[in-house]
């Protein structure tokens, strides 16, 4: 049996490490078992680069029991928890690999509700539609609108935790997958009920009781800003990639993204309101706020004070802010067809024990698979290979971010672990 795993791992800590047991624990006794991670690439879903690069991430989750780790590329893995989810299951619908899909949830018994209200989202329910169009002119935010629409269908409180989320848009894109590829396939679910603080949480150590010492990511990654030691919260697996060969922490750290920031000013004075109109998710005039935005500001906390409206929430800025210094416009994502999903799939890493799953893939995937880039990329379809490109050049950029990153994206081997 193979489990499918949608996930970030920035980094593999001993919460990932509890949900990979608890998913295996939950498949068949067999040698054959497998679990394989779609992880989000150098930039992750809280629109900002990852703290650990992908290949480091990718050597954590081989090395603490992953069996493959796939990419997803950046335009999924940074965009709303619907396209986040979208792009995962996607890739692992299209890899045909998989026999189960795994994830965290706040509470096990959250699931029902959960499909019941998938099912009223894909196909949208002519009662919901009538019902987010009241909450909508009220006015309330989508979120808000959403939420008490399919309250008041399902006739109980929906679950709202980040996780929560996370599944109902996976439920909901597996629903519009069967639909349009007219495939059900079949998969079996795994939810795992999440153990310590919460997935946004940020909580000190000295709250966290146990001998486990479950910690959010979000504090490890707190801690790591803060040049704490991290190490009693992650995993063996993950202890020796925390430093290069050459002595130096894996991790961004608070120069980095001074870097990142300084790169989004410099896009931000050299691209006009024209262009900044076509930037993905940029409506409603705020390329206008953004052009007349004083620059430099003094970090980029400050800068989304400046530009902060009642309109655009944190989330959805961070977002565009994103997609500004990245140059992801809704005119490229037209061009690559992106509401279709990803057009290939990119292997970062397999355990060396699970090395058949290589060839295995290649021949059940329906989307091309990229093991070698170097030698691949000029075979590529279009509109993959464009995207592939894109995403090298945005590699480039964060590899200038630290000098413990890989420079060069097509020199890196395969990791086998």
């Amino acid at each position: 049996m193979k489990a499918g795993i949608i996930c970030e791992y920035d980094p593999f800590h001993k919460g990932h490490d509890y949900h990979l047991a608890k998913t295996l624990q939950a498949m068949p006794s067999c040698s054959q078992n497998a679990v394989i991670a779609v992880m989000s690439g150098n930039y992750v879903q809280r629109a900002q680069p990852a703290m650990w690069d992908k290949f480091t991430r990718t050597r954590m989750a081989l090395s603490s029991g992953v069996s493959m780790v796939l990419e997803l590329p950046t335009l999924y893995a940074a965009a709303t928890a619907e396209w986040f989810a979208f792009g995962g299951v996607s890739l692992l619908y299209h890899s045909h690999m998989i026999d189960a899909l795994s994830f965290g949830m706040e509470d096990e018994s959250h699931l029902p509700v959960l499909k019941r209200a998938s099912s009223l989202l894909f196909p949208e329910d002519p009662a919901y539609q009538t019902l987010l169009r009241r909450y909508l002119s009220e006015p309330l935010p989508f979120a808000q609108a959403r939420q008490r629409a399919l309250e008041d269908l399902l006739g109980q409180a929906l679950p709202t935790g980040p996780n929560d989320v996370l599944v109902l848009e996976y439920l909901k894109a597996i629903r519009r997958l069967e639909e349009e590829e007219n495939t059900d396939p079949g998969w079996k679910l795994i939810p795992v009920t999440r153990k310590g603080s919460g997935h946004d949480q940020d909580v000190s150590p000295a709250e966290v009781s146990g001998p486990d010492r479950f910690l959010s990511a979000r504090s490890v990654r707190r801690l790591s800003l803060e040049g704490q030691d991290i190490s009693p919260y992650l995993p063996h697996g993950s202890l020796p990639y925390l430093r290069d060969k050459k002595g130096r922490s894996t991790a961004l750290d608070k120069a980095s993204y001074e870097r990142f920031y300084a790169y989004l000013i410099d896009q931000l004075a050299r691209i006009d309101a024209a262009k900044l109109s076509d930037i993905d998710e940029v409506a409603e005039g705020l390329e206008n706020r953004l052009i007349s935005a004083p620059l430099p500001t003094p970090s980029y906390s400050k800068f989304l004070d400046l530009i902060k409206t009642k309109r655009y929430p944190t989330s959805r800025l961070n977002r565009i802010l994103l997609n500004i210094t990245l140059g992801i416009s809704r005119s490229f994502k037209n061009e690559y067809d992106f509401a279709k999903g990803p057009s290939y799939i990119r292997v970062l890493g397999v355990r060396k024990d699970q090395l058949p799953l290589l060839s295995e893939l290649t021949h059940k995937a329906d989307l091309p698979v990229i093991i070698n880039p170097a030698r691949q990329m000029k075979d590529l379809p279009d509109p993959a290979r464009d995207l592939f490109r894109r995403e090298l050049t945005w590699s480039r950029i964060y590899a200038s971010l630290s000098p413990a990153v890989c420079q060069n994206e097509l020199s890196e081997p395969l990791l086998i672990v």
